[in-house]
């Protein structure tokens, strides 16, 4: 008998933006949940140009089991782009004339 998979499915929804994000910071909230805050930079028009503000574009309230599981699957990324990013980045090996 085969095992039930009972993850629910994704369905993808193309409604659903994207936020760019240049900075993030974590807020603590009630017990039990984590905050995180997607922000972006607003620059001054004059001279000098320089960041006078962050302003948040997203905020996500997250039980801890689920800070967690994205804890885990964003250090997976990382490691996975560093490992490509090493990759392309050795030299290529010559080939051995015989």
């Amino acid at each position: 008998m085969s095992k039930q998979n009972n993850e629910p499915r994704y369905i993808e929804d193309p409604n659903c933006h994207d936020a760019y994000a240049e900075t993030a910071q974590v807020l603590y909230g009630p017990p039990g949940l984590l905050r995180i805050e997607l922000c972006v930079n607003r620059w001054t028009h004059q001279a000098p140009v320089h960041i006078d503000r962050i302003v948040p574009v997203a905020r996500l309230a997250l039980p801890i089991a689920v800070a967690k599981g994205l804890r885990d699957q964003l250090a997976k990324a990382l490691e996975a782009i560093e490992a490509q990013t090493e990759l392309a980045q050795a030299p290529a090996v010559a080939p051995t004339i015989q």
